[in-house]
């Protein structure tokens, strides 16, 4: 018996296949005009730097590395009040970050380096690359953030090509690590290598099929990388068929003829099996991947004997499919416009997204165990949490504050997220039974012919349970890779297509009404962008349209996104509009301004994420004005923007829930939802899951732009 597919193999490729597949730029951040100012010419600057060093002669005189990280710190704050003196402003930045290099003080040159990058017409990525090859070195330099950040500049460098610029940052890496103990990164290196050391040979492949296009070893080898590296099939088999090695070009030529039907479809994965035992060591994973996909594709259609000899391949591959002697019926599509072949679903192998790598360090946190602990005591037996009866699991009266049974299935997502949030996983560790259980839930309360979790017959909502569900089950599936859960995560996404307007957005009716608002827009576009970065195929359009809609909602001179009218404030129910005012939170444009980021808008090039970015300082969390929901949003979208916003961001929500989470009693760990203007609806559970949420926003997902 052939043992499991194994993850090791895809370990590697997929941090390649992140990097290359991110190397296109999104046709969001193409058309963001950019605001940046000119570097001020090299006389002004000179003039400049001489007046500064005068008045700072003493400062410069003190060679020490505290004394240089004090007087880049006073640069910085310098430089921050300074937005209408460009000139004064760039060397006082330049040198803050001079300065830092010299100090070796990381957080303050990339603080430099970021504030540069933000207003000037400079190249962010040489800066930072300069920048990391001069701390590595630095015994002073705390390495494991540098070791983050050198890592995320060898990954942009083979973004655009740089080869020779990741490998010299990994040549580095590689000589600060024989002074460190850290084998945590020890891992991370040897991707790195690989990466590199990959990128160099499909270069060498490119051009000797430039040279020779049918040169048989290099048809095969760009093939293999661009069908199970890329994951891109169409461009790949055809490679393949001309390729050196015979058996792979004949099942290359089979899967170029699209076989529709059952048989032809079992036999295909029959051959990728057959094939995995002489197959190259490093394609054999990805030779029974392919077959477990056909096996998997044929299995429902198949009968008698073929039905049990695919199931039978499929327990052995470790796929996980219940038996059928039926057809399933398949969810609705939605029909896509011009470019059809946006939408097809891609098969490849899995790979956790390089973005869920810091998830663990969240569990650390001093705020992030005791909600996890209070959630794991309220899970009911049915592993959901609900929003009435998590009561019947308490053991003294202090967690009262219910909200509405209609919003189980949400909660269940929410409260899972947390979990998750942390790195913690169904497959093992200290949370393995919470995670399994509330999967399972929601698993159970999904409609398997339309996708949508919870029942799409409530008359208001249930949109948002789908959505946070959605992104539970596709957070699951990232961090394990479990058969089981991709197919829900497919039927997931073609409900959330399925109910959004014709080139617009969503709202509360399936099927759609013409209705939309921004605050579900804003779930379903990054449920979305979820599944999409686990190689789930989405449909373009619904990208496109839902940030057009966002847009639309968008006011240009004040930069406010509105809930249903452009440039409005935040919804508020009948009667909560005074004690929580909407002109003091920033929801809207907060989930706005995430859609933006996610979807590729540059914080630094884009206005509406510029405007956007000065309404979320202007309201930083404070208990007495708690809107859980904004802080959310907000808290991700500060930790996008940069080390600075996320700071001072930071600071203020840690000081507004550290001393209101519950230290004792069956509540300990817990927020108190009666300061939230919607803690009626989600209950405890839902104030405790999505602050949790909110304290884990630096770990969930690493930065998209640096």
């Amino acid at each position: 018996m052939r043992a499991a597919v194994g993850m090791g193999f895809f370990a590697w490729l997929g941090f390649i296949a992140i990097a290359c597949a991110a190397s296109a730029p999104s046709a969001a951040a193409a058309t963001i005009e950019d605001t940046k100012a000119a570097v001020p010419d090299a006389a002004a600057r000179d003039t400049a730097l001489r007046a500064l060093r005068s008045h700072f002669a003493a400062e410069y005189a003190d060679s020490t590395a505290a004394g240089k990280a004090a007087l880049a710190q006073s640069m910085l704050t310098m430089a921050e009040a300074l937005t209408d003196d460009p000139v004064n402003r760039f060397v006082l930045l330049d040198q803050a970050r001079t300065l830092a290099v010299q100090a070796a003080h990381v957080e303050r040159t990339f603080a430099a380096i970021d504030a540069l990058a933000g207003s000037y017409a400079i190249d962010a990525r040489d800066q930072r690359f300069d920048a990391v090859i001069q701390l590595l070195p630095k015994a002073d330099a705390e390495f494991t953030t540098i070791a983050d950040i050198a890592f995320a500049c060898a990954d942009e460098c083979m973004k655009v090509g740089d080869d020779s610029g990741a490998n010299k940052i990994a040549n580095a890496l590689a000589e600060r690590l024989k002074t460190t103990n850290d084998e945590s990164l020890r891992p991370r290196m040897r991707d790195l290598r690989t990466a590199v050391n990959l990128r160099l040979k499909v270069k060498a492949w490119k051009r000797q099929l430039d040279a020779k296009p049918d040169d048989p070893t290099a048809n095969f080898e760009l093939g293999a990388y661009t069908c199970f590296v890329l994951g891109d099939f169409r461009h790949g088999f055809p490679l393949l068929a001309k390729g050196s090695d015979a058996k792979v070009a004949e099942l290359a030529r089979i899967e170029l003829d699209d076989p529709q039907s059952p048989d032809t479809q079992f036999d295909l994965a029959e051959k990728w099996f057959k094939a995995a035992d002489s197959i190259r060591d490093d394609l054999r994973e990805p030779a029974l991947l392919r077959a477990a996909t056909w096996f998997r594709t044929a299995q429902p259609r198949l009968t008698g004997l073929k039905q049990q000899l695919a199931l039978d391949r499929l327990a052995k591959l470790g796929a996980t499919v219940e038996p059928s002697t039926t057809t399933p019926t398949p969810p609705a599509e939605t029909p896509r416009r011009e470019d059809a072949s946006a939408a097809t679903p891609r098969t490849k192998p899995f790979s956790t997204p390089a973005k869920y790598a810091n998830r663990k360090r969240a569990a650390s946190l001093p705020m992030v165990e005791p909600a996890l602990g209070w959630l794991r005591r309220h899970q009911s037996g049915l592993g959901s949490w609900s929003g009435e009866s998590y009561v019947e699991r308490c053991t003294d009266e202090r967690c009262a504050n219910l909200g509405s049974a209609q919003h189980d299935v949400g909660l269940t997502g929410l409260a899972l997220l947390a979990f998750l949030g942390a790195g913690h996983t169904p497959t093992g560790g200290p949370y393995a039974d919470v995670l399994s259980n509330g999967l399972k839930y929601l698993l159970d309360h999904q409609d398997p012919a339309s996708g949508c979790f919870g029942s799409s017959t409530r008359p208001h909502d249930f949109l948002y349970d789908h959505a946070i569900a959605t992104m539970a089950v596709t957070e699951a599936y990232a961090l394990t890779g479990a058969a089981e859960l991709e197919q829900p995560v497919r039927n997931a996404v073609r409900f959330i297509e399925s109910a959004r307007n014709p080139e617009s957005a969503w709202r509360y009716t399936v099927p759609p009404n013409s209705d939309n608002d921004v605050s579900i827009t804003g779930w379903m576009l990054l449920a979305l962008r979820g599944a999409q970065d686990v190689g789930i195929s989405i449909d373009q359009d619904a990208i496109v349209d839902a940030t057009a809609y966002i847009d639309s909602m968008t006011d240009e001179k004040t930069w406010r996104t509105g809930y249903i009218t452009k440039g409005g404030y935040s919804a508020r129910e009948a009667g909560m509009a005074e004690r929580w005012s909407p002109e003091r939170t920033e929801a809207m444009t907060a989930a706005a301004m995430l859609c933006r980021i996610v979807t590729g808008a540059n914080p630094s090039k884009s206005p509406a994420l510029k405007g956007g970015a000065e309404l979320v300082r202007a309201q930083l969390p404070a208990w007495d004005n708690a809107d859980f929901y904004y802080w959310y949003y907000g808290s991700q979208v500060m930790f996008q923007l940069g080390e600075r916003d996320w700071q001072r961001w930071e600071a203020k929500l840690s000081a507004a829930i550290r001393s209101h989470q519950e230290t004792s009693g069956c509540a300990a760990g817990s927020w108190d939802p009666s300061v939230d203007p919607w803690g009626h609806q989600g209950s405890r559970v839902y104030a405790t899951a999505i602050l949790c949420l909110c304290v884990e926003a630096p770990y969930r997902s690493t930065r998209i732009f640096r």
